[in-house]
């Protein structure tokens, strides 16, 4: 299934009405509901969750409060989710990383996504842009490409981190176009992005959030989109579908919500059916898409086809590349 045709899946089965569940459901929730996050405060998926959370609390009455457990490649979330009850108060918001592209990479994680979490919905896109420092010599994907081919191992790329996003973007270009590129990590996308600003790197993958303000201000050039449409924070750069090479760099990452494996189904649903109401919400759409994300809603039989999908792609990635996490 191309990307494409799972993204009008998610709009599609994300609108239609999910049946209504007794037991459990009638009563929950009667208390607070945490979402783990497994970044720091002020991160993009930390930011996007705190939003998420303000209208997950009015459309289930109740309290929705966000706790950050950064670390271990959000394991330590991961693992705190696990160890509370399978009762529903406590969720965990899921990234690509942790659902698909660290899964197919990696073969030492202590869990599996298909089978340690219930799925509940698909969230959103973040999409992302390819950034390069003004002085290169290159004005688009083609340009970077050939350039980067003309000299192995010359240019460096920047990310938030070795296993993020940001850096399997990169891992994904070199492997779809033959290229060499040195990956310097470092902990933000934002202080990434600004050392392309300054020379220090040539090259980032970075989130479109990052990315707007410094190429709207002159310190860096956006080459593509990591969408598989342009947005109008970069005005006039083109989609990275729009290269063959590169179709399946999207989506850059992306958010989910889960909870615990042992979840019971009537909660699964009725967290399903609320997060399609916030999806609905006006306020919360341009809220989201202000700050580069685009919200998305799913079944939760849509979000597990997807993250099987998405696994599938990053195994095959891995044959070929090795990543020291």
């Amino acid at each position: 299934m191309t990307w494409s045709r799972l993204r009008r899946g998610l709009l599609v089965l994300g609108a239609a009405a999910i049946p209504a569940f007794s037991t459990m459901a009638d009563t929950y929730p009667s208390r607070p509901i945490k979402i783990l996050v497994g970044f720091a405060p002020g991160s993009a998926l930390d930011s996007f969750t705190r939003v998420y959370a303000q209208k997950l609390s009015e459309v289930l009455h109740t309290s929705v409060i966000v706790e950050n457990k950064p670390g271990a490649a959000q394991i330590t979330a991961i693992r705190a989710m696990q160890a509370a009850p399978a009762d529903g108060y406590t969720l965990y918001m899921a990234s690509g990383s942790s659902l698909a592209q660290g899964p197919g990479l990696r073969n030492d994680l202590p869990y599996d996504p298909l089978r340690d979490f219930a799925l509940i919905g698909y969230l959103a896109d973040l999409p992302g842009a390819i950034i390069v420092n003004p002085q290169l010599p290159v004005k688009n994907i083609v340009e970077l490409i050939a350039h980067a081919k003309a000299n192995p191992g010359k240019l460096n790329f920047g990310s938030s981190g070795v296993g993020t996003a940001g850096h399997l973007a990169g891992e994904l270009f070199m492997a779809r176009t033959g290229s060499k590129m040195q990956h310097v990590p470092y902990k933000s996308d934002t202080e990434a992005a600004k050392e392309v600003g300054t020379g220090t790197l040539q090259v980032a993958f970075t989130t479109l959030r990052t990315a707007a303000p410094l190429a709207a201000a002159g310190k860096v050039r956006a080459l593509a989109v990591n969408d598989s449409r342009p947005h109008e924070q970069l005005p006039g750069v083109p989609p990275v579908t729009e290269t063959a090479s590169l179709k399946d760099m999207v989506p850059y990452s992306w958010y989910a919500l889960a909870g615990h494996p042992k979840l019971p189904q009537a909660v699964v649903q009725q967290l399903s059916e609320a997060s399609a109401k916030v999806n609905a919400m006006p306020d919360y759409v341009t809220i989201t898409q202000n700050s580069g994300v685009i919200p998305q809603s799913s079944t939760p039989a849509v979000l597990r086809a997807f993250v099987q999908q998405e696994i599938a792609k990053w195994r095959e990635v891995g044959k070929t590349v090795k990543i020291e996490f």
